[in-house]
């Protein structure tokens, strides 16, 4: 009782929320660079009127796939689009702003190269850029964090806000990662 009635759903090897209170670690377990890949968040108080289910998502030249990810998710039960801009020199902004009405999108530019300066190390942008949607859109119910290629695929019912129903006493959602395609995965 009492606790963080906002809510995430994790992709794995992303976030992690911290216990009950108000922070959340983040991390990248499999990073090749050498980078800062673990630190904590402190999040603010929960909103005390969180509605919707919003979706996080870093993005870099991805015109060839937001549209199909953005009309997915929209047709799943997403209300809300959040997309970290990370200097896209394509169209993908301007697909994303055709494919969704502008209040279910907000588009965060993210450009920066952030480093540790005492041990010289990067950190990490994306999650930088998680930390920054769930300390700043707590006014979500639910927001998940994802990449354009990861699909949230309810399969105990034909929508995620059906799924959540039957969850909204949970803080937050660790989701399995899956592969499937044409070759048996």
């Amino acid at each position: 009782g009492g606790g963080r009635k906002s809510g995430c759903m994790l992709c794995a090897g992303q976030l992690q929320l911290l216990g009950p209170g108000p922070s959340m670690r983040i991390f990248k377990s499999k990073s090749k660079q050498k980078e800062a890949v673990q630190f904590d968040v402190q999040l603010p108080a929960a909103a005390p009127t969180q509605s919707g289910i919003a979706i996080a998502v870093i993005v870099r030249d991805e015109a060839h796939a937001i549209a199909e990810w953005i009309d997915y998710h929209k047709a799943a039960g997403v209300d809300h689009f959040i997309l970290y801009d990370d200097d896209s020199q394509d169209d993908t902004m301007a697909i994303a702003r055709c494919c969704l009405a502008i209040d279910q999108i907000t588009i965060v530019p993210w450009r920066q190269r952030l480093q540790d300066a005492r041990f010289g190390r990067a950190l990490h942008n994306q999650g930088l850029a998680f930390g920054h949607a769930a300390s700043n859109f707590c006014h979500f119910r639910w927001i998940a964090f994802t990449d354009v290629d990861e699909f949230i695929y309810p399969t105990s019912a034909s929508s995620i806000p059906e799924v959540l129903v039957q969850l909204e006493a949970a803080d937050s959602i660790y989701m399995n990662w899956m592969m499937f395609g044409r070759q048996g995965f």
